[in-house]
């Protein structure tokens, strides 16, 4: 006997399918085969299933020890294929992480600090990409100190 109940026998995503239209029909078998359809609209909502992802695991960036504080060094982008649910903000974390500064929403990372390259060549801080959810996805910023013009 049926029970007239839908169910899913798979996982769904919104960011694969996000609506589902149906025509379900029932049946009165025992008396005069009658029968009746109906449309059903699913509307899939998306849930933060998945973390940033920055474009690159690792960005080396070389730079002359006479670079100015507040000079850009590079700027960064990761993604996050939730939508709405995946606005992206950026900070940076490790023992190396205060010589430069990153800004939040642009993912712009500038020199913090000046640079002295008989004390320090090369500095490892690590990126991190956060979504609204906390999920986070990283990557290594590599600096090389030296004498470029």
């Amino acid at each position: 006997m049926a029970t007239g109940v839908l169910s899913v026998n798979g996982d769904l995503d919104a960011e694969d399918t996000s609506t589902y239209n149906l025509t379900v029909m029932a049946r009165d078998v025992t008396r005069d085969n009658l029968n009746s359809t109906a449309v059903v609209n699913i509307k899939i909502t998306g849930v933060n299933d998945n973390g940033p992802r920055f474009e690159h695991l690792i960005y080396r960036v070389n730079v002359s020890e006479s670079t100015p504080v507040d000079t850009t060094l590079i700027t960064v982008k990761a993604t996050d294929p939730d939508g709405d649910n995946g606005a992206i903000s950026y900070a940076v974390s490790g023992q190396d992480s205060k010589i430069v500064q990153m800004d939040p929403t642009t993912g712009v990372v500038k020199l913090a600090q000046l640079l002295d390259f008989e004390k320090k060549q090369r500095y490892e801080v690590t990126l991190v990409a956060a979504d609204e959810s906390q999920l986070t996805g990283e990557s290594k910023l590599m600096l090389a100190v030296g004498f470029y013009s």
